[in-house]
């Protein structure tokens, strides 16, 4: 995994990393067969999980094939699509990818870096 720092205008310090979803969040939809596949009884007509919690579906939100994290000790933004050669951009170019990049609150940012 690429891993890259900078200082921005200001003089901060920031790492960067690109951050990949787990399986679970990258689901799209449904992807069981159809019925006529299964000659069993239908068990999509019920919830059957135990331990219903919510999940992050990242689909909606353009995360879902990952994202560049940028990280300072103050502050956290995520950029996606990840851009194309991004661990060898000069620093300039990675600086106007930064500012192009989304604020993350620290509440949120537990679910995914």
């Amino acid at each position: 995994m690429a891993y890259r720092t900078f200082l921005d205008d200001n003089g901060r310090y920031w790492q960067v990393w690109e951050s990949q979803p787990h399986g679970f969040e990258r689901r799209r939809g449904e992807r069981r067969r159809s019925v006529l596949d299964w000659p069993g009884p239908d068990r999509r007509l019920e919830e059957r999980r135990q331990n219903v919690r919510n999940r992050s579906v990242l689909a909606d939100t353009g995360l879902a094939q990952g994202w560049l994290t940028f990280e300072s000790f103050t502050e956290k933004r995520r950029l996606a699509p990840v851009p194309a050669h991004w661990d060898e951009m000069p620093v300039r170019d990675l600086i106007a990818l930064w500012e192009r990049a989304n604020p993350v609150s620290r509440i949120s940012d537990e679910s995914a870096a």
